[in-house]
């Protein structure tokens, strides 16, 4: 076992509150001895010097931190960091070495205090280069992410494009976009290395889309399919608009009064806010829908009153349709 500074009362401390007079041997029965917590902090440091010597870094965690617990030294915190930067928990030990860095010693500090917080400002400069980076780079529209965890832990809108310093190994990101199921993938890093992870926004290729083709018409009359068809996209635009629309309308003038005209919202408010946004935009593209299908079916009604030919089709993809062929 290694020699550390972790006996936190001397020796001759010790054997004089051993001493007991011979009088008061002989008069009274011996009491229990009831630990200080500076007793009870040293036998817990050195059981947690032990593990650690023995390469046992998590259970050596849990004594160091219940001798800090009883009596707080800068030693014990400094291998308390040791053993999570053995298990390359670089981010707790980073934590650990700046509180002793912080600590406030006086003249009447023991060299060993002072010789803790050296090493532990030493340690301090080796993370910082070590710590790895990722980036989370949203390529498409971004009120489109509905939310985005690492390792179960929700990610900020205002940390999306900025370096997260994460521990080196294997991390869980999950990624949800409105309208898609939430999709995980697994990110690896290691020590020193800096990451930018993309995520898509945009809608996957749809298979291909059914196609109802309609039949040839004849000069002044024939079947109106056509037009019917583009009547029917834009009443379905138009259905899909209007009632996203007052979804939205609604979900926004909540958020009006509970956050202001701004929309300077909490973060615990930005997935609700995201989604009313996407609702909004999802109104705007289905009365646009709606005009494009009235004003095609117009078109047709006319073009075939006149006389005209079509051999046309309609097509219903997932954004809305379209009336294609020659006239």
């Amino acid at each position: 076992m290694s020699t550390r500074p972790f006996l936190l009362c001397s020796a001759m401390t010790l054997v004089a509150s051993a001493i007991v007079t011979p009088g008061a041997a002989l008069a009274d029965p011996p009491k229990p001895t009831i630990e200080s917590p500076r007793d009870q902090a040293r036998k817990l440091a050195m059981e947690g010097e032990r593990l650690f010597d023995e390469g046992d870094y998590k259970t050596a965690i849990l004594r160091l931190q219940q001798a800090d617990g009883s009596f707080a030294a800068p030693t014990i915190k400094l291998l308390w960091a040791e053993a999570h930067e053995k298990l390359g928990q670089l981010l707790q030990a980073q934590a650990l070495y700046q509180r002793v860095a912080d600590e406030k010693l006086t003249v009447l500090s023991s060299k060993e205090f002072r010789d803790a917080q050296r090493t532990a400002s030493e340690a301090l400069a080796r993370l910082e280069k070590a710590i790895p980076t990722m980036t989370l780079v949203i390529v498409g529209d971004p009120l489109e992410v509905a939310s985005l965890t690492l390792d179960g832990a929700a990610v900020a809108a205002a940390r999306w494009g900025e370096p997260i310093r994460v521990n080196p190994g294997e991390h869980a990101l999950t990624v949800e976009i409105a309208g898609r199921p939430a999709t995980t993938r697994t990110i690896a890093l290691k020590e020193g290395q800096s990451q930018k992870v993309q995520v898509q926004t945009a809608v996957p290729a749809a298979a291909p889309v059914r196609s109802a083709a309609a039949p040839a018409v004849e000069p002044g009359g024939g079947s109106y399919a056509v037009p019917l068809a583009a009547f029917g996209v834009g009443a379905a635009g138009l259905v899909a608009g209007a009632v996203t629309g007052a979804m939205a309308m609604s979900s926004m003038q909540g958020f009006r009064e509970q956050c202001g005209t701004a929309l300077q919202c909490p973060p615990s408010f930005q997935k609700e806010l995201n989604d009313a946004k996407v609702l909004g935009h999802v109104s705007t593209v289905g009365f646009a829908i709606a005009g494009v299908g009235a004003v095609l079916g117009t078109t047709f009604v006319v073009w075939q009153a006149k006389g005209g030919k079509t051999n046309a089709s309609v097509r219903i993809g997932p954004l809305g349709g379209a009336v294609t062929g020659a006239f």
